[in-house]
């Protein structure tokens, strides 16, 4: 039974109720990297809900999950998927150990 947390009083009760096995965590970067940690220390795992992003913003909610250990459940960032363009145009080239960042990595269309 999984949760959807939209704030984290309302998320403190629900893991103090012990009412659900996982939970769905929403809110800005901040607002979900708090949720996953209180969510974390409590024993729980999670996963961000999307609200169908572009580009640059759906980057930073993948990362964001990425940031949060608690976030082990696959995340619904669908709006590449859904989209016809995200806006964004990723170009990166491999070098001997690393990815390097051209200077256009990351272009608006």
């Amino acid at each position: 039974l999984i949760f959807h947390a939209r704030g984290m009083a309302i998320l403190r009760r629900a893991m103090q109720d012990n009412i659900a096995d996982g939970y769905n965590c929403s809110g800005g970067i901040a607002d979900f990297l708090l949720q996953a940690a209180a969510i974390e220390i409590a024993g729980y795992c999670c996963w961000q809900g999307s609200g169908l992003e572009l580009g640059v913003a759906q980057a930073s909610r993948l990362h964001t999950c990425a940031a949060a250990r608690a976030c082990v459940y696959a995340s619904d960032l669908q709006g590449a998927i859904i989209r016809q363009h995200t806006c964004t145009t990723w170009s990166c080239r491999r070098t001997s150990k690393c990815f390097e960042a051209s200077s256009r990595s990351l272009n608006f269309e």
